[in-house]
């Protein structure tokens, strides 16, 4: 009878911490989701949002600019960032590295440009971290057959 208790209590509580953890990565992702419609709503909020001078690459950059690391984006030069129309040439993909970390690729239909974002989560807020404008980029061997 105790051992009975025993297991319906333990598989109580991991019910609700499994409850729990679901809830927070729907938050998690609800709070990213909102932070990203309000950053390419407000222009004042995204440029709050941006750590400036911020780490990236320049649009159509040469190979020296590829390679330097120190180039940075200054908030007097920063243009706003909208969100990109559903027919649009281009695609957004959100690569969650993990609940503070996500990636956003933005690809052209053609593969041949791309522009990558990344954000992260710091003090419970989220921010732009780094940006590389749109360059070529390279295809892949598997891409071109």
């Amino acid at each position: 009878m105790k051992y009975s208790f025993c297991l319906a209590s333990l598989l109580t509580v991991l019910g609700c911490m499994q409850d729990q953890q679901k809830s927070e990565t729907t938050s998690e992702v609800s709070d990213f989701s909102t932070f990203y419609t309000q950053f390419h709503q407000d222009s004042v909020f995204q440029i709050e949002h941006t750590l400036f001078p911020l780490q990236g690459i320049p649009s159509n950059a040469d190979s020296v600019q590829l390679l330097d690391k120190t180039f940075r984006w200054e908030q007097e030069d920063w243009e706003m960032h909208r969100a990109i129309p559903p027919n649009s040439d281009f695609s957004s993909k959100l690569l969650p590295v993990d609940e503070a970390l996500i990636i956003e690729q933005i690809l052209h239909q053609s593969g041949d440009y791309a522009i990558e974002r990344r954000f992260a989560k710091i003090n419970d807020k989220w921010w732009l971290i780094y940006y590389a404008g749109l360059n070529r980029v390279k295809k892949s061997v598997s891409s071109l057959q």
